[in-house]
Formats: structure tokens, sequence, C-alpha cells
């Protein structure tokens, strides 16, 4: 894309920066504005509330949810230490909670059935 240059950090991968086609990077107030206005033409419910890092939270719970690979998602996102990626690990305690309920709750509909 002829807008947007995007410079990576080496292997790791790590997006550094976003820049205009002069080279100028971008404000973060833009960015915040074209993922609103991509979001309101994708026409996502709740669009105002859509923020870049709430993409970046997305992205890594549904890379986490598909590899079960914490280090991998610590890699993409460029933490260092991997106790700051253990956050993206509370939807995992949350699906399994409710599938344990699911579960229950289908156990004792059999006991009592």
């Amino acid at each position: 894309m002829r807008l947007l240059r995007v410079r990576i950090e080496g292997f790791r991968g790590v997006l550094q920066s976003f820049c205009t086609r002069d080279g100028d990077q971008i404000l973060t107030r833009y960015l915040r504005t074209m993922v609103k206005r991509y979001a309101v033409k994708a026409r996502v419910s709740e669009a105002e509330r859509v923020t870049p890092h709430g993409l970046r939270h997305t992205f890594a719970t549904d890379l986490l949810r598909e590899t079960k690979n914490i280090r991998l998602v610590q890699k993409a996102l460029g933490h260092s230490d991997v106790s700051t990626t253990m956050i993206y690990t509370h939807v995992f305690d949350e699906e399994l909670e409710m599938a344990l309920r699911r579960r229950e709750t289908q156990a004792s509909v059999r006991a009592t059935g």
C-alpha cells in the first residue's frame, strides 16, 4: 500500500510505525480517526467504541485462542516480558468457567430427568 510504509524491527516483526506517503509519522489522533472511519464504513456495531488498542487486543486474543501459544502472542505483540502478555489469558478463564457451568447444568438435568 502506497499510503502507509511499515518499518519492521528485525526478525521480531514488531510494527514500529505508520508513515504518511511523505515519510512523516502518522499522529496517533489520525490513526484513531482512521480506525473509527473504517469501523463505521464496515458497519461495525458501536463503531465509536472501536480503537487501535481494541483491535490489537482482539488480534492477540484471537491468536491465543487459535494457537494456544502464549510465547507466539508475546512475540507478535513485541512484549519483552511474558507477564505483560498474560492479560490475554483471562479469556480462557472466562470460557472455561462458562463451559464448566454448561456441563454442570447438563449433568443436573440428566440426574433429575
